[in-house]
């Protein structure tokens, strides 16, 4: 006779810290601190946003950070998850966000509001249960990647245990439900991280008030930023241009292409982060490979120090 499986993936702290690889004096060690009033184990300060204010951060120490990047890597990315949702999920990029929405009549863009702070510690709890954790296993990996009662933003684990928020739970999640109301009206969505994007056909607008509402149901905000372009306006998903193919916005472009022309006309010290400007051009060759190949050449071009 087979012995019954075991109810819970993580049924005490043990399978937890065996699954996770670290020692468990050092686990207790790290809750103790996180249970402690004033722990040190987050810097917190305010970072401002292009649209105008601030957001607030919370970055983990890494004695902290360490225990969060393996509870991503070895319990979160192993989670199955709806496939509309893209950003921050292990394998899949920005240009499969764009792709999605390539060439359609009428593009919606939608914005979720502080998407990370509005999911709180009890979500974050019932989300570990849900995918297999014990009750006490659960209250042991919430201490681990909450922080004042909700998701902070600025840890490793924060964007998929968003994302589990809004994408688990097959139909009945935000991301299902979205998808389904898509499906019905021809049309396709997808969710880079906060910002969800729907293309399809030019009468998309009348579906607002239902994505709102199905927004609001599942728990998170609508943001009043967003709108809907047609295909004879320049339409973009997540910063990025959709109308024919993905490419980089047009300021983005000239922004690059006089940082490159400064350092080739009057030295490299005029943008001294090498490796920063590096990766500005590697981004746009992951959009738009040829675009990317003559900033690349440009760059090196460039009599770098």
């Amino acid at each position: 006779m087979k012995s019954p499986k075991p109810k819970h993936k993580f049924g005490t702290i043990f399978d937890l810290v065996r699954h996770l690889g670290v020692n468990e004096s050092f686990l207790c060690e790290v809750l103790d601190e996180l249970n402690s009033d004033d722990t040190k184990l987050y810097r917190s300060w305010e970072e401002p946003k292009r649209s105008g204010g601030t957001r607030p951060i919370d970055a983990p120490r890494e004695k902290l950070k360490s225990i969060q990047e393996r509870i991503n890597d070895r319990i979160l990315q192993r989670t199955r998850i709806h496939e509309t949702a893209i950003g921050g999920v292990r394998g899949k990029k920005l240009k499969d966000n764009l792709r999605i929405h390539i060439g359609k009549p009428m593009l919606a863009n939608f914005d979720l509001e502080n998407f990370f702070s509005n999911v709180t510690s009890k979500q974050v709890y019932r989300t570990f249960c849900a995918i297999g954790a014990a009750p006490d296993v659960a209250k042991v990996l919430t201490r681990l990647t909450t922080f004042k009662g909700r998701l902070p933003q600025g840890t490793p684990t924060s964007p998929m245990l968003a994302n589990l928020a809004a994408g688990y739970g097959g139909r009945s999640c935000l991301d299902g439900r979205i998808d389904g109301l898509c499906k019905r009206h021809g049309s396709r969505s997808g969710r880079w991280i906060d910002d969800i994007s729907i293309s399809g056909p030019r009468y998309l607008q009348k579906l607002k008030p239902t994505v709102e509402r199905i927004i609001d149901q599942s728990g998170f905000k609508p943001n009043s930023k967003g709108g809907f372009a047609s295909d004879k306006e320049r339409q973009v998903v997540t910063r990025h241009l959709v109308n024919a193919k993905p490419n980089i916005r047009k300021d983005e472009r000239r922004r690059l292409r006089a940082m490159l022309h400064k350092c080739r006309t009057k030295g490299p010290e005029m943008f001294a982060d090498k490796s920063r400007l590096r990766g500005k051009i590697a981004h746009v060759q992951s959009v738009n490979p040829e675009l990317g190949a003559k900033f690349l050449e440009d760059f090196n071009s460039i009599q770098w120090p």
